[in-house]
C-alpha cells in the first residue's frame, strides 16, 4: 500500500487539535466561573441594601405611633450586629398656612459598608 493513500484515508483528531480545543473550554469556563462571582457578589449587595431600607421604614413606622411631642430631636441606636441607626428631627414652626410639623430623618449605617441609607417623612403636629 501507497503512503500517499493511507495518509488520505486517515480520520479523527490530532493531539494538538484536542488540546487546542480544551484550551479554548477552559478559557469559556474560567469566564463563566467569574461571572457567577460577580453575580452573587451583586446580589449580597443589593441584599444588605434592601435590609437596611426595610430597618429605616422600620424605624420611620416606629415615629408615626408615637405621639408628636415624644419625638426626641436626636438619637442612635445598634440594630444587632448589622446595622446602626441615627436619626434628626427638624421642627419647623406654623403658618399661616401650614400647621407646625417635624421633618424626622432617618440613617441607616451598614456596618462593613460605606453606603449609608436615609429616608425622611414629616409627621404633623395635632
Amino acid at each position: 500500500m501507497d503512503m500517499s493513500k493511507l495518509i488520505q484515508r486517515q480520520t479523527g483528531f490530532t493531539l494538538i487539535e484536542v488540546l487546542i480545543a480544551l484550551f479554548v473550554f477552559s478559557v469559556g469556563i474560567l469566564g463563566v466561573g467569574a461571572m457567577q462571582l460577580n453575580s452573587i457578589k451583586g446580589n449580597s449587595h443589593a441584599r444588605r441594601i434592601s435590609e437596611a431600607t426595610n430597618v429605616a421604614a422600620d424605624q420611620i413606622e416606629q415615629f408615626y405611633t408615637l405621639n408628636y411631642e415624644d419625638i426626641s430631636d436626636r438619637g442612635d441606636e445598634l440594630v444587632g450586629r448589622n446595622y446602626q441607626i441615627s436619626w434628626d428631627v427638624t421642627i419647623t414652626g406654623a403658618t399661616s398656612v401650614s400647621p407646625e410639623f417635624k421633618t424626622i430623618k432617618v440613617f441607616v449605617h451598614p456596618n462593613n459598608q460605606t453606603k449609608t441609607i436615609s429616608l425622611e417623612t414629616i409627621k404633623i403636629k395635632g
